[in-house]
Protein backbone atom coordinates (compact mmCIF):
# COMPACT_ATOMS: atom_id res chain seq x y z
CA UNK A 1 0.00 0.00 0.00
CA UNK A 2 1.05 3.48 -0.68
CA UNK A 3 1.74 5.67 2.26
CA UNK A 4 2.07 8.89 0.22
CA UNK A 5 -0.19 11.63 1.42
CA UNK A 6 -2.45 13.27 -1.10
CA UNK A 7 -2.78 17.07 -0.96
CA UNK A 8 -6.45 17.92 -1.55
CA UNK A 9 -5.53 21.42 -2.73
CA UNK A 10 -2.99 20.37 -5.39
CA UNK A 11 -5.52 20.45 -8.23
CA UNK A 12 -6.65 23.90 -7.14
CA UNK A 13 -3.06 25.15 -7.33
CA UNK A 14 -2.64 23.66 -10.81
CA UNK A 15 -5.88 25.30 -11.97
CA UNK A 16 -4.84 28.67 -10.52
CA UNK A 17 -1.46 28.42 -12.25
CA UNK A 18 -3.15 27.63 -15.58
CA UNK A 19 -5.57 30.54 -15.17
CA UNK A 20 -2.71 32.89 -14.32
CA UNK A 21 -0.74 31.68 -17.35
CA UNK A 22 -3.71 32.30 -19.68
CA UNK A 23 -4.33 35.72 -18.15
CA UNK A 24 -0.71 36.70 -18.81
CA UNK A 25 -0.90 35.43 -22.40
CA UNK A 26 -4.16 37.30 -23.08
CA UNK A 27 -2.81 40.51 -21.54
CA UNK A 28 0.35 40.21 -23.65
CA UNK A 29 -1.72 39.80 -26.84
CA UNK A 30 -3.94 42.77 -25.96
CA UNK A 31 -0.89 44.90 -25.15
CA UNK A 32 0.71 43.92 -28.47
CA UNK A 33 -2.44 44.85 -30.42
CA UNK A 34 -2.73 48.21 -28.64
CA UNK A 35 0.95 48.89 -29.32
CA UNK A 36 0.44 48.03 -33.01
CA UNK A 37 -2.48 50.47 -33.20
CA UNK A 38 -0.45 53.23 -31.56
CA UNK A 39 2.56 52.68 -33.84
CA UNK A 40 0.35 52.57 -36.94
CA UNK A 41 -1.48 55.74 -35.93
CA UNK A 42 1.76 57.59 -35.25
CA UNK A 43 3.23 56.37 -38.54
CA UNK A 44 0.20 57.50 -40.54
CA UNK A 45 0.18 60.86 -38.74
CA UNK A 46 3.89 61.38 -39.43
CA UNK A 47 3.68 60.35 -43.10
CA UNK A 48 0.39 61.53 -44.65
CA UNK A 49 -0.47 60.60 -48.24
CA UNK A 50 1.90 62.31 -50.64
CA UNK A 51 -0.65 63.15 -53.31
CA UNK A 52 -3.93 64.64 -52.18
CA UNK A 53 -6.19 66.30 -54.72
CA UNK A 54 -9.34 68.20 -53.91
CA UNK A 55 -12.30 67.69 -56.18
CA UNK A 56 -15.00 70.19 -57.09
CA UNK A 57 -18.09 68.00 -57.10
CA UNK A 58 -20.12 70.59 -58.98
CA UNK A 59 -17.92 70.43 -62.10
CA UNK A 60 -16.53 66.89 -61.87
CA UNK A 61 -18.95 65.48 -64.44
CA UNK A 62 -18.69 68.44 -66.86
CA UNK A 63 -15.11 68.12 -68.11
CA UNK A 64 -12.02 65.98 -67.73
CA UNK A 65 -11.59 62.34 -66.92
CA UNK A 66 -14.94 61.75 -65.21
CA UNK A 67 -17.39 62.94 -67.86
CA UNK A 68 -20.40 60.67 -68.28
CA UNK A 69 -19.09 59.07 -71.50
CA UNK A 70 -15.74 58.11 -69.91
CA UNK A 71 -17.23 56.21 -66.96
CA UNK A 72 -16.94 52.45 -66.90
CA UNK A 73 -14.27 49.92 -67.78
CA UNK A 74 -11.80 50.31 -70.65
CA UNK A 75 -8.89 48.22 -71.88
CA UNK A 76 -5.65 50.12 -72.42
CA UNK A 77 -3.22 49.56 -75.31
CA UNK A 78 -0.78 47.86 -72.93
CA UNK A 79 -3.45 45.39 -71.75
CA UNK A 80 -4.19 47.10 -68.44
CA UNK A 81 -7.79 47.52 -67.41
CA UNK A 82 -8.83 51.03 -66.33
CA UNK A 83 -12.00 51.54 -64.30
CA UNK A 84 -13.49 55.00 -63.84
CA UNK A 85 -16.44 55.32 -61.52
CA UNK A 86 -18.00 57.80 -59.17
CA UNK A 87 -18.57 56.61 -55.61
CA UNK A 88 -21.58 58.19 -54.00
CA UNK A 89 -22.80 57.65 -50.48
CA UNK A 90 -24.85 54.53 -51.22
CA UNK A 91 -24.15 53.74 -54.87
CA UNK A 92 -21.65 53.76 -57.70
CA UNK A 93 -21.96 55.25 -61.20
CA UNK A 94 -22.07 53.32 -63.51
CA UNK A 95 -23.81 50.56 -61.59
CA UNK A 96 -22.59 47.77 -63.88
CA UNK A 97 -18.81 47.41 -64.21
CA UNK A 98 -17.91 44.72 -66.74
Amino acid sequence: MSTATHDPHASEAVANAAEKRWAIIVLAIIAMLVLMMIVTGLHWAAMPPSRVETVDVKTLHVKGEFVETNLGTTMGADGKVLVRLLAQQYSFVPQCIV
